[in-house]
């Protein structure tokens, strides 16, 4: 058995936010699934935000989601380009195995391989309703 497929590195990645979601109540009541939100800004560094330390520009919506939810402190893109590190996401692939390594334009025609399964395909076979 291969673990390190794209269908098992995205359920491996759920499975971690599931179990960091329900560890303080594991014997308590059957409770909903917890939402799930990721938000990819391109450009944005470690300390923009003053969930992370900015003291210098005001950013209460993220602020108020970082209180909220799950604050995490370690994390890596796959890609320093917007649409490699995109597909890495919806996929859980490396991007040279996804094919997507630059920066789709306007007029780009290729995407991701019909075939791949997304994180949204993903979580919508998991009772999940998903938008973007």
């Amino acid at each position: 058995m291969h673990f390190f497929t794209p269908k098992h590195i995205i359920k491996n990645i759920l499975l971690f936010a599931f179990i960091l979601a329900l560890f303080p109540s594991a014997y308590a009541e059957v409770r909903p699934k917890p939402n799930i939100l990721i938000i990819l800004a391109d450009d944005m560094g470690y300390g923009d935000i003053g969930a992370y330390g900015n003291d210098k520009v005001a950013t209460p919506n993220f602020d108020q989601l970082a209180k909220d939810g799950i604050k995490f402190t370690n994390f890596y893109a796959a890609s320093s380009i917007c649409s490699p590190s995109r597909a890495a996401l919806l996929t859980g692939k490396h991007p040279l195995r996804s094919g997507i390594i630059g920066v789709f334009k306007p007029n780009s025609l290729a995407g991701l391989n019909p075939d791949d399964l997304t994180l949204a395909e993903f979580l919508q076979d998991s009772g999940y309703k998903t938008g973007l």
